[in-house]
C-alpha cells in the first residue's frame, strides 16, 4: 500500500461514502452528518475496510511478483509498459519487433 494510488483510491471512495452518508442521513440534531457519532462509526469502518483491501491487494501483488518466471515478467513489463522501457534491465523484444514490421505502400491518389 506505498503507492499513491492506493492513497488517492482510500480517499476517493471515503470521500464518495460520506456525500452518501450526508445525503442519506437527516437528523434535526446535527446540522453536519459528520457530527453525527454513527456516521464517524461507519466512516471509520468504511476506511479499515478500505486500507485492508489495500494491504491485500499489495500482497497479492508481490506473491504474483515472486512467483513468476523471468519470461512472464518479461511479457508482462511489456504489456504494463506498453513496449517501453524494460525495468529488468535487458533488451527490449517489442523495439526489436517493432522495427522488423513491414507497412503497407500508401495509397496515391
Amino acid at each position: 500500500m506505498r503507492k499513491f494510488e492506493s492513497y488517492l483510491r482510500i480517499i476517493l471512495i471515503l470521500s464518495l461514502a460520506y456525500t452518501g452518508a450526508e445525503f442519506v442521513v437527516k437528523d434535526p440534531n446535527y446540522k453536519l452528518a459528520l457530527f453525527n457519532p454513527y456516521v464517524i462509526g461507519f466512516l471509520f469502518f468504511i476506511l479499515i475496510i478500505l486500507v485492508s483491501f489495500e494491504v491485500i491487494i499489495g500482497v497479492l501483488q508481490n506473491i504474483s511478483d515472486q512467483l513468476m518466471t523471468e519470461e512472464r515478467r518479461l511479457a508482462y513489463e511489456e504489456k504494463k509498459n506498453g513496449c517501453g522501457k524494460s525495468i529488468v534491465g535487458r533488451a527490449n523484444s517489442c523495439a526489436t519487433s517493432q522495427e522488423n514490421k513491414t507497412f503497407p505502400k500508401p495509397i496515391l491518389l
